[in-house]
C-alpha cells in the first residue's frame, strides 16, 4: 500500500509539472506573438500629412511684424509628407519623405504723372523641394522635426516703361522692356516645431538654413537700347529663412 501511494503521488507530481510547463509555454508564446504583432503593426503603419502655408490667412486676425522686419517667408504654398515607422518600430519616432511646391504670379501697373510715364510689371515665381524628415514626439501635442531638402527656384520679372504723350506730334513712345530671370538650386537643413490640436489637425513652423547656386540674367530692349543689352551674374550664397511663417496641416 505504501509503495502504491508513493507511486501515485509521484505520478501526480510529474503531471502537475508538465501542466505548469505547458501553461508557461502557452503564455510565453502568446506574449511573443503579441509583441511581434504589435511591432509589425507599428512597422507597417503609414501616416500622411498635407498642408498649406496659412501665414497670409492668419495675418487677417493676428498682427505680425514680418513686414516691418522684412523677414523672408517660406515660398512653399503646398506641402505633403508621408511617414513610416519601419526603421525605429516606435510610436514617438517617424521617418519619411517631404515635398513642397509654390507658385506666385503678380501683375501691376502705375502711372507717374510727374514724368509722364507708365509702368507695367509682371512677376512669376516657381519653387519646388523634396527631402527627408525625422519627427520625434516630445509630448502628446508637441513634435520636433529635423530634415534636409533639395530645392529648385525659377523666377521671371518683366517690366515695361513708356513715355506718354511726347510733343510734336503727341504720341506714346516705344516701351523700354526689362527682363530679369533668376534660377538657382541647392540644399537646405530643416528644424521645426509642430503643435497637434488632435490626431487630424496641426500647425507647424520651421527654420531653413541652406546653400544655393545659380545664375541671374537681365535683358534690356527699347529706344535707349537699339542693339539690346544683356547682363549676367552668378549666385553662390548661404541663406536663412527664420520660423516667420505658419503651415496648417491635415493628417490622415
Amino acid at each position: 500500500m505504501f509503495f502504491e501511494r508513493t507511486l501515485i503521488k509521484f505520478t501526480l507530481l510529474i503531471n502537475m509539472k508538465n501542466v505548469l510547463l505547458l501553461l508557461n509555454l502557452i503564455m510565453l508564446s502568446s506574449t511573443l506573438f503579441s509583441q511581434t504583432e504589435y511591432q509589425s503593426h507599428v512597422a507597417n503603419k503609414l501616416s500622411f500629412q498635407a498642408g498649406i502655408n496659412a501665414t497670409d490667412f492668419i495675418k487677417q486676425f493676428i498682427v505680425l511684424n514680418n513686414n516691418n522686419l522684412n523677414l523672408p517667408l517660406s515660398p512653399y504654398l503646398i506641402n505633403f509628407k508621408v511617414f513610416q515607422n519601419v526603421f525605429f518600430k516606435r510610436e514617438d519616432l517617424k521617418l519619411g519623405l517631404r515635398a513642397g511646391t509654390g507658385y506666385n504670379f503678380k501683375e501691376s501697373s502705375a502711372t507717374n504723372n510727374n514724368s509722364s510715364s507708365d509702368f507695367i510689371t509682371r512677376i512669376e515665381k516657381f519653387d519646388f523641394r523634396i527631402g527627408i524628415e525625422l519627427q520625434q514626439a516630445i509630448s502628446k501635442r508637441l513634435v520636433v522635426f529635423y530634415g534636409a531638402d533639395y530645392f529648385v527656384h525659377d523666377e521671371k520679372n518683366h517690366t515695361e516703361s513708356r513715355i506718354l504723350n511726347t510733343p510734336s506730334p503727341p504720341q506714346n513712345s516705344d516701351p523700354t522692356i526689362t527682363e530679369d530671370k533668376l534660377t538657382y538650386k541647392g540644399i537646405s537643413g530643416v528644424m521645426g516645431l509642430q503643435f497637434n490640436f488632435n490626431k487630424h489637425l496641426n500647425i507647424n513652423t520651421e527654420m531653413l538654413l541652406g546653400y544655393r547656386t545659380g545664375q541671374g540674367n537681365t535683358t534690356l530692349s527699347g529706344p535707349n537700347f537699339p542693339k539690346g543689352r544683356r547682363d549676367a551674374n552668378g549666385i553662390r550664397e548661404f541663406f536663412l529663412i527664420p520660423p516667420s511663417f505658419i503651415n496648417l496641416n491635415f493628417m490622415f
